[in-house]
């Protein structure tokens, strides 16, 4: 589905729970930046905002790493300042940043 997608750059990644859980919420193919979104949810945890941030973003942009940006469509982007997806993904690097100071 993905040309660029190959086994270099991909990990595979499993949830496991001893109740039930709903799994069909995860997108099959997700950055790893996402994964602890999803494992919070599946324990129930209320999200702070960030976390938060993180789950509607991935909603939008399941994938969004240094080679590839792809969204819920399947459609693969560039981050640059013409990109749809710049605005988005822009404020992501912002909160990152803020984070990090």
């Amino acid at each position: 589905d993905y040309p660029w997608c190959t086994e270099l750059y991909e990990t595979p990644y499993l949830f496991w729970a001893n109740y039930d859980v709903d799994f069909e919420d995860v997108p099959d193919v997700i950055s790893a930046n996402f994964l602890s979104v999803y494992l919070l949810k599946f324990a129930g945890m209320e999200l702070t905002p960030y976390y938060q941030f993180l789950y509607d973003l991935s909603k939008q942009y399941p994938v969004v790493s240094k080679s590839a940006i792809i969204d819920s469509d399947g459609k693969q982007y560039e981050y640059d300042k013409k990109s749809s997806c710049y605005d988005d993904l822009h404020k992501y690097e912002l909160i990152q940043y803020s984070i990090l100071q």
